[in-house]
């Protein structure tokens, strides 16, 4: 997605591309000013001031507020920082120009934080923990906490794809494998490879088609019928799904990631979406 290489991204190598580097742990939505001293470590958590800051150098001071389109995107916790600033970044930049086009692409951000894992614990307790230790509740997904009531112990279900989803109004392009590897050793707690004919026993199969099916399911505002948003949900077993390979060479149904968004954005009556089968060895292009 961010490459100016024409044969490797046909429809956005000519776009203006700005790269922010990841570096506050919560997806720039923490809030703590004063320092955490862990140990012999002192340690920031002031994300929120870190995207603002990123905000005015960019749309303020640079004029990047004058173009006509602008894509939110990000990967992995950039690509949950998509989800959960998507709407709000928008809404800031349309009060500097409110005829620019604005629009989100969060990748491989989809975590499953909620899921009951196959072995171990889970993640859950690390979004719980996250959310309350650096002040994550007023720099998420507005509409989501609104839907909450004050006090209510699940307001940190806020931090994570799933629940934000159903309340971003600005319209997306979800691109996310359904067998993420990251989620597999983290979320699922399961250490084998499924991306080839019985690297996994036939529980652990089963647990990653039944993960697949769930995943599919929180993903309903993205896949109904008239929705505004699209996707490229392929069933490779990876994370990182907007590099260079995963971009243009995977194929479901004979359609790129790179294309699928394209038509998405560009409504041209191809489908916006692409969801990929299971098991992950059965796509010859992963």
């Amino acid at each position: 997605m961010l490459s100016n290489d024409p044969t490797q991204n046909p429809h956005l190598a000519n776009w203006t591309k700005v790269f922010v580097n990841y570096c506050d742990g919560s997806s720039y939505a923490s809030d703590v000013l004063e320092p955490v001293v862990v140990g012999s470590q002192t340690i920031y958590y002031r994300g929120a001031y870190i995207l603002d800051a990123i905000f005015t150098e960019l749309f303020v001071k640079q004029g990047f507020a004058a173009s006509s389109t602008l894509l939110v995107a990000g990967c992995s916790a950039g690509g949950l920082a998509s989800y959960i600033h998507v709407d709000s970044i928008c809404s800031r930049v349309k009060s500097l120009n409110p005829n620019i086009r604005c629009l989100g692409a969060p990748g491989a951000g989809f975590f499953m934080g909620e899921a009951a894992p196959f072995s171990g614990n889970g993640y859950l307790a690390n979004y719980e923990w996250v959310f309350s230790q650096m002040n994550i509740s007023t720099h998420t997904n507005d509409a989501c906490i609104k839907n909450h009531t004050l006090g209510d112990k699940a307001l940190w279900k806020c931090y994570i794809a799933p629940e934000v989803l159903p309340f971003i109004a600005t319209p997306i392009f979800v691109s996310n494998s359904l067998t993420d590897s990251w989620q597999s050793g983290n979320i699922m707690g399961i250490s084998c490879n499924p991306s080839k004919p019985n690297g996994c026993t036939a529980a652990q199969v089963q647990y990653f088609s039944s993960f697949r099916d769930n995943m599919i399911s929180a993903l309903a505002p993205v896949t109904a019928q008239g929705s505004k948003h699209g996707g490229f949900l392929q069933g490779c077993f990876v994370h990182v799904v907007e590099d260079v390979g995963q971009w243009t060479t995977v194929l479901i149904n004979g359609k790129t990631q790179s294309d699928t968004f394209w038509s998405w954005f560009t409504n041209d009556g191809v489908a916006p979406l692409q969801i990929g089968s299971f098991p992950p060895w059965s796509n010859p292009t992963c």
